[in-house]
């Protein structure tokens, strides 16, 4: 988080409902890190927990989470749970780089880590339904859209390590990156093991091209991101 801007920070600080009005840089990124920590909330996890009403389960998670449609009010979100074996801090971490990924994932809207779990704006799509219903294209936009997402989380140092094409989804004809639980830092250490800063660049693209190769997609379907691949 410390990559982000001042508008970023000032972003992220609106969309959880923190003043940050006259504050410096400094000021909203520690106000954000104490939001993270789930002390300074005026709602008890148990009071926040009851205003999510769960529908029914849509999906499992990449470390043994389950995913549920819920629903507040009249409006519909996503809920992801984790079960007691996941530890908070990996709670936190998934969370911290949903925010990184501003933009790229859906949107946070809540979050818990003593009732374990994340409430999350609900897509429309998953990418493998999109392809099929479109018997095996995948638009130019979309591979476009690929490249920003592979571009920007090698940006802020995440790595997506799980290949798996469900982790896309389409929100307005928009992909989005859902799941960040099996994600890993770019630092040093990985850096050496995997021979590049640019790991989502060079591996976790070439895993998306043989998915889409895999399910016999026209070619033109990765003719943009195949021009990515050293």
């Amino acid at each position: 988080m410390h990559k982000f801007s001042f508008y970023q920070l000032k972003n992220i600080a609106e969309d959880f409902g923190i003043d940050s009005y006259k504050k410096s840089k400094p000021d909203l990124y520690q106000m954000i890190l104490k939001h993270f920590s789930d002390e300074e909330r005026e709602i008890t996890p148990t009071q926040r927990k009851c205003i999510y009403k769960k529908i029914k389960q849509i999906g499992k998670g990449g470390t043994d989470s389950t995913v549920y449609l819920t629903k507040k009010g009249n409006k519909e979100y996503v809920m992801k749970t984790f079960p007691s074996t996941i530890k908070k801090a990996d709670i936190k971490k998934e969370v911290q780089n949903q925010l990184l990924a501003k933009g790229l994932s859906p949107k946070v809207i809540d979050f818990d880590y003593n009732d374990r779990y994340i409430i999350m704006e609900k897509m429309d799509t998953h990418v493998v339904d999109y392809i099929t219903k479109n018997k095996g294209k995948f638009p130019l936009k979309h591979q476009k859209r690929l490249i920003e997402i592979f571009t920007a989380l090698d940006n802020n140092d995440i790595y997506q390590s799980d290949p798996n094409i469900l982790n896309y989804m389409l929100k307005d004809d928009k992909i989005f990156m859902i799941d960040f639980g099996m994600s890993k830092p770019i630092n040093k250490s990985l850096i050496k093991k995997m021979g590049t800063d640019k790991p989502n660049m060079k591996y976790t693209l070439l895993s998306f091209i043989c998915k889409l190769k895999e399910g016999n997609c026209d070619p033109k379907s990765y003719s943009h991101l195949i021009k990515y691949v050293n």
